[in-house]
């Protein structure tokens, strides 16, 4: 089976709205006829996302001829409605009964601000630290502060830990009082 295209790319759009829709087109460029199963929507880890919505799948129950006999084919299509700002990526899975099952669409977006306001994401959502003794500092981890999908300056006007604690600091900040242009990012380290 194959998949035209084989990524889509939405683009920045506003979080919280919907794009157009893209289509996929799938054909059987296998020897045999085969059968086109349930497509679903997973994200980054696995699970499924509510970034992405099928809105037509008219392939589930499908028996697509080789196209080196006929010309069958069958169309998915798919919308981008992004819950949150950044980069927001999923998978198109396609189910059937050819050898190469499943067959998988990147899709790809970013979940932008209002016209005129910032976006702010960070990445990695949590910092994860090793086991220590007491007394032992562990390496800093980077937390990337992104305006990505914004499109005005972001300003961070400081950085705190929420609550106060001395078992974690910030050992560095390039974050506070810099504008972070829209697409851009600034890293804050934390130990």
């Amino acid at each position: 089976m194959m998949a035209t295209p084989a990524a889509l790319d939405f683009g920045t759009v506003e979080v919280a709205t919907t794009s157009p829709e893209q289509t996929v087109t799938i054909t059987n460029d296998g020897q045999n006829d085969a059968t086109v199963g349930v497509s679903t929507l997973v994200g980054p880890t696995g699970l499924p996302t509510t970034d992405y919505t099928i809105t037509e799948d008219n392939c589930n129950g499908q028996v697509l001829e080789p196209v080196a006999t006929s010309s069958d084919n069958c169309t998915i299509k798919v919308q981008f409605n992004p819950t949150a700002n950044g980069t927001r990526a999923a998978k198109l899975v396609i189910n059937h009964t050819a050898l190469n099952n499943p067959l998988t669409v990147a899709l790809s977006g970013i979940g932008g601000a209002p016209v005129g306001e910032p976006a702010i994401s960070v990445n990695p959502p949590a910092a994860t630290y090793p086991d220590l003794h007491i007394g032992e500092v562990s390496a800093p981890e980077s937390l990337r502060v992104s305006n990505q999908g914004g499109s005005a300056p972001l300003l961070v006007s400081s950085v705190t830990i929420d609550p106060p604690t001395a078992e974690f600091t910030i050992v560095n900040d390039e974050c506070t009082g810099v504008p972070v242009a829209p697409d851009d990012e600034c890293v804050i380290d934390v130990a």
